[in-house]
C-alpha cells in the first residue's frame, strides 16, 4: 500500500524561500498546518525575517544561507535543515527562477552572464532534488514542486536563454516524475509567466526592453494578474493527498495569458 501523508504530518523545504513566492509558499504550507518548515536563501537578514514569520504560524521553522548556483552548498544547507526536521518529505524549489536577468535580445546578451542564468534558474533545482531524493525514496513518499517559467513553453522575444533553462526545468521535472513515480514520489512543475510583488516583477519593470514586453502580456491576464500566494495555492495542492494521483504536471499560473 503506497503511503499518503497529510500536510501536517510532513517537513517541507522550501529553495527561495525568503521573499516573494517562496515565502508566500512556506506560508501558505504553515497555515495548512505543516509542523517543520525549512527554507533556504542567500541573504540572511532576508531569511532570518522570513524565518520568524512563517515561524508565528505555528510551523517549527530554520533557515539555511545558500547559494543555489553551488552544490556544496545546496547539499550543507540541505544536511543542516534535516538534522533539525528530519528526513524532507516536500521540497518546493523557488530559488532564483531565470537569474537575475531582464529579458534582452539575444543578441545584445552578455555571454559572460550565461552561466550564472543557467546555474540559478536550472542547476539549483537539479541539486536541492538529487538530495532531497535518497531520503524520499527511503521513506517512500515525497512530493517534489519545481517552479519554472511559460517562457519554457511560449517563444517569447528576449526570453531566448531563460526560455531555454525553462524549458529544460518543464522536462526535467516530466522525466524525474516516471524516474521516482515507483518510490512513491511524485514530481510537478509550476509554469507562471508574470508574478507581480516579487523582485523579479521589479526587475522586469525597471527596465525598458522588459517592461514593455510584460506590460504587454499584463493585459493579456483576462482573469487577473497572477500573485505569488496563487502559486503557493497550487503548490499545496500538488503537495496535498488529494493530488495523490498526479505527477509529471507542468502548470500553467499566468491568469490567461497564454493556454497550454
Amino acid at each position: 500500500m503506497t503511503i499518503q501523508k497529510q500536510i501536517n504530518e510532513c517537513t517541507v523545504l522550501v529553495t527561495g524561500g525568503t521573499s516573494g513566492s517562496g515565502l508566500a509558499t512556506a506560508m501558505a504550507f504553515a497555515k495548512a498546518g505543516a509542523p517543520r518548515i525549512a527554507l533556504i536563501g542567500r541573504d540572511f537578514g532576508r531569511g532570518e525575517e522570513a524565518r520568524e514569520k512563517v515561524g508565528n504560524e505555528g510551523a517549527s521553522t530554520s533557515f539555511h544561507s545558500a547559494d543555489v548556483r553551488s552544490q556544496s552548498e545546496v547539499e550543507t544547507a540541505i544536511d543542516a535543515a534535516v538534522a533539525i526536521h528530519g528526513p524532507i518529505d516536500i521540497l518546493i524549489n523557488c530559488a532564483g527562477v531565470g537569474g537575475h536577468y531582464a529579458p534582452l535580445p539575444f543578441i545584445d546578451q552578455d555571454p559572460a552572464y550565461f552561466p550564472d542564468v543557467c546555474a540559478t534558474s536550472f542547476f539549483g533545482i537539479l541539486y536541492a532534488c538529487r538530495a532531497v531524493l535518497p531520503m524520499m525514496r527511503n521513506a517512500g513518499f515525497g512530493v517534489i514542486v519545481n517552479t519554472g517559467s511559460d517562457a519554457g513553453k511560449v517563444p517569447t522575444p528576449g526570453e531566448t536563454v531563460i526560455g531555454g533553462m525553462m524549458a529544460a526545468v518543464a522536462m526535467f521535472s516530466r522525466c524525474l516524475a516516471m524516474e521516482a513515480a515507483r518510490f512513491n514520489v511524485r514530481v510537478h512543475a509550476l509554469s507562471p509567466s508574470i508574478v507581480q510583488n516579487t523582485r523579479s516583477y521589479d526587475m522586469v519593470m525597471e527596465q525598458a526592453f522588459s517592461e514593455k514586453l510584460f506590460r504587454k502580456a499584463e493585459r493579456r491576464a483576462q482573469l487577473g494578474i497572477v500573485q505569488p500566494e496563487d502559486l503557493a495555492a497550487v503548490a499545496l495542492f500538488l503537495a496535498s493527498p488529494e493530488a495523490a494521483r498526479l505527477t509529471g504536471q507542468v502548470i500553467s499560473v499566468n491568469g490567461g495569458i497564454s493556454a497550454g
